[in-house]
């Protein structure tokens, strides 16, 4: 190696290791499956807004199942508890680990700590019988309702504070049976006779919960108990989510002679579940694709330089892909990550062309000189294939188009400039017969299978337009999580009041205070609907922060002092009651005549309430107003709903079917999908009329690609698979792939040349159809309609140009 080509190649090498460590400094991947969903209308944003950042993301749910009923009560709450006080997770390997076997240990270890529960690390609450928490939870709701709770009850009116009434309640708590006494403490009969608070609980309570036994949460049949998380992380920070899922393994195999199972549910568990999955099919695929490729091209070259060097291009394409992305959006998402294997497809080409025209006599400068300009043009006609995924509403389609655009130009770049001037001079193209042959043989079956090539095409046509549809646009299918996995997460959540419901009424208004009032008016109609059977219950912000109108009219249903006094004694009289110990009774109502009436940002000062959990997830705001969620549980007369709904007068509510609506939104883009690839077909054609400077040869490079295109479309549609996003979003790399292969059959060079071209284009070929092909095999749908489609597509784009696009020299 001469000193300069020895120079060069330790510049490139230290310019890829520099590249190499800024990406290990800066990479912050994620695998927020989001970011490859439609964000179409306002509504929907702010809906996938909700979805993505609210607390009901950040739910993991325990299933606890493998042993008797009472044995699973028992550690449900021994386990519930270790999660609770983590100080009782040393008692394990120390002289407690006897006692901790019975359950009064918790309390004694943490007896001094009871009032303040320390969370496992990435915990924030802990449910597993109820949502009024444990005794920290309880204690701040309760101090917050002592506060509030006449401004919350919503059974407080004019007849409230009667004497007839008075008397009721006393009654009840003689013959002790006010509910408060059971959801609090006795000591609230002085402060809340009334059992305000008692209503309050019993109107946030859930119309679905799971059956209790023994205290906790229980599947009807007894066979399985359930814990409800809520981490401090939400559901998409997945490293949050796996290191808790891992200490909550860890801790669940120490509990002494446990011998039951335990499984997760929820939105962070299965983020950590399709990470997995995604980094173990990247390296698989990253690491079976080098082998493969690097194996066939030893075959072709039996020389180990175009495999050393050849490799060069392709790892500065990744690295400058990947700075580019992580520059432009601050992290980089795993199926990114996965989808630069699909480089080595492509990118190899412009080695593999370079490498196979330098003859024995010239040299590589000379090669790359002859080849540059048909090369240039089918990177430029790649590139822009790629570019139409810019226009796309998903943040995901823009990152893979970042990648790949920047990876295609670095790779270019450096196999033009960098890579002629690295190899050895002495390596050259040795001809090996048979495989030039196979070349030519492949060629000419080609051309003579024209005439059944365009008959096929034909029938695929008719197949296509023969179906009523070949697209599917429902968001369900696109999900990497096994139909199993959801329907077990449906299944637990209806169980325990905690579901993802598919219907939701959308109330949208200009300020919160409309919001609710509106809100407000849905309720009555909403429990008729329950009644009749149309919907099992509902849930709305309305029901933890009332608009202001009501408040004021409960607080103006409260008596003058005086009155309040002399009602009251009324009713006292005659009772065991002391008139004087009521006086914190008086004092609370009297303040709260007068107190500022409850916001959402005064409920927001408490992050950790279940109020304010509550509302950040059933109201969303953004600078042109509020939009509030009412999720509809046990939905079973849709049209019922829809007919309720349009004979309603109230403005801004609405029936949002999420399922359809992002469905819809798919609909919407694969339509724009459809319009990039004609706009980026157009594009390809301009820059095609301009490099070729004739007609014949434009269409013999454009034939040969729309017979690609329909083929790939007509295979999909035989087996029965209809068409997403991804698949579209596909065919526009097949344009640009295929590009390449009808320009380098199409171009002018004498028959020597053209044999070679025939070999680096098969040779190109099959590296495409082997890592596009493996990535067919990837576990996220993203990259099997990608791998599949581009796979067939090169495929039938080879032949295809073999049979038109040949140029008889």
């Amino acid at each position: 190696m001469t000193k300069n080509r020895l120079l060069l190649t330790c510049l490139w090498l230290a310019l890829l290791g520099l590249g190499v460590f800024w990406i290990k400094v800066n990479i912050k991947v994620n695998s927020d499956l989001g970011q490859f969903l439609p964000q179409a209308t306002k509504d929907s944003q702010l809906l996938l807004k909700a979805i993505r950042n609210n607390p009901g993301t950040s739910i993991l749910i325990i299933s606890l199942s493998g042993s008797d009923t009472k044995t699973l009560a028992k550690l449900n709450k021994h386990y519930t508890n270790i999660i609770r006080y983590p100080d009782c997770v040393n008692a394990l390997n120390s002289n407690y680990a006897q006692k901790i076997r019975k359950l009064h240990c918790i309390a004694q270890i943490n007896k001094k700590s009871a009032n303040k529960s320390q969370y496992l690390d990435g915990v924030s609450q802990v449910f597993n019988g109820d949502f009024t928490g444990d005794t920290r939870m309880i204690k701040n709701t309760k101090k917050f309702l002592l506060e509030n709770h006449y401004l919350l009850d919503p059974t407080i009116s004019s007849q409230t504070f009667s004497v007839d009434h008075f008397k009721k309640k006393l009654a009840r708590i003689l013959d002790q049976q006010d509910a408060v006494i059971s959801i609090v403490d006795e000591n609230l009969v002085m402060v809340d006779p009334l059992g305000s608070i008692s209503n309050i609980f019993q109107y946030w309570k859930s119309e679905v919960s799971a059956k209790k036994k023994h205290g906790v949460w229980f599947s009807e049949d007894g066979k399985e108990t359930f814990i409800l998380l809520r981490t401090s992380g939400g559901g998409f920070e997945i490293d949050k989510q796996e290191a808790l899922i891992v200490k909550l393994k860890k801790l669940f195999g120490q509990i002494p002679g446990n011998n039951s199972q335990l499984n997760f549910s929820g939105p962070g568990f299965f983020a950590v579940d399709i990470r997995k999955k995604i980094q173990k099919d990247v390296t698989r695929l990253s690491v079976l694709a080098m082998i493969l490729v690097g194996l066939f091209l030893l075959l072709v070259y039996r020389a180990i330089t175009p495999l050393t060097y050849g490799m060069l291009p392709l790892a500065s394409g990744i690295v400058a892909g990947i700075s580019a992305v992580l520059f432009i959006f601050g992290s980089i998402h795993s199926i990114t990550i996965a989808f630069g294997i699909t480089l080595i497809g492509v990118t190899v080409d412009y080695p593999i062309h370079l490498f196979t025209h330098i003859k024995q006599r010239g040299s590589a400068e000379d090669a790359i000189r002859d080849i540059w300009p048909t090369l240039r043009l089918g990177i430029l006609t790649t590139a822009i294939g790629f570019t139409a995924m810019l226009l796309a509403g998903f943040e995901g389609l823009k990152q893979l188009a970042i990648f790949a655009i920047m990876g295609l130009i670095m790779a270019a770049i450096t196999t033009r400039w960098f890579l002629p001037y690295v190899v050895n001079k002495r390596y050259f193209y040795k001809p090996f017969l048979p495989l030039e042959k196979l070349s030519i043989s492949l060629v000419t079956l080609a051309q003579k299978l024209r005439v059944f090539i365009i008959l096929l095409t034909i029938a695929a046509v008719v197949l296509i337009f023969s179906r009523p549809s070949i697209m599917d646009h429902d968001i369900k299918r696109l999900t990497p999580i096994s139909s199993e996995k959801i329907q077990n997460d449906r299944r637990l959540r209806n169980l325990i009041g905690a579901s993802n419901t598919r219907f939701l009424l959308t109330v949208t208004a200009s300020d919160i205070e409309t919001v609710l009032k509106t809100s407000e008016a849905l309720v009555q109609p909403l429990k008729k609907l329950s009644k009749d059977g149309v919907i099992s219950g509902f849930d709305m912000a309305a029901r933890y922060l009332p608009s202001k109108k009501l408040q004021s009219q409960r607080q103006a249903s409260i008596p003058q002092a005086a009155t309040l006094r002399a009602r009251f004694a009324a009713a006292t009289s005659g009772t065991p009651f002391n008139l004087q110990s009521f006086e914190p009774f008086f004092t609370n109502v009297m303040r709260a005549k007068t107190m500022a009436l409850l916001s959402y940002k005064k409920i927001m000062q408490s992050p950790d309430s279940p109020i304010s959990i509550k509302l950040k997830v059933l109201l969303q705001s953004d600078q042109s107003g509020w939009l509030a969620l009412i999720p509809l549980q046990g939905v079973r007369d849709h049209q019922g709903i829809v007919d309720w709904l349009a004979g309603s007068s109230l403005a801004g509510v609405r029936l949002m079917d999420i399922r359809t609506e992002s469905s819809s939104a798919l609909a919407s883009y694969a339509n724009e999908a459809l319009l990039w690839l004609a706009w980026g077909t157009l594009i390809i054609l301009l820059i095609l009329l301009v490099g070729l400077r004739s007609i014949p040869k434009v269409l013999r490079v454009i034939i040969p690609i729309c017979i690609s295109l329909v083929l790939t479309i007509g295979v999909w549609t035989a087996v029965g698979v209809k068409l997403n996003i991804f698949h579209l979003v596909s065919l526009l790399l097949v344009v640009g792939v295929g590009i390449d292969y009808a320009l380098f059959f199409n171009r002018q060079s004498n028959q020597k040349d053209h044999t070679l071209d025939y070999v680096a284009i098969w040779v190109s070929n099959i590296t495409t159809v082997i890592v596009f092909g493996l990535l067919y095999t990837a576990y996220p749908l993203v990259l099997q309609a990608i791998g599949g489609t581009v796979a067939m597509g090169a495929f039938f784009a080879y032949i295809a140009s073999a049979s038109i696009a040949v140029k008889n020299n």
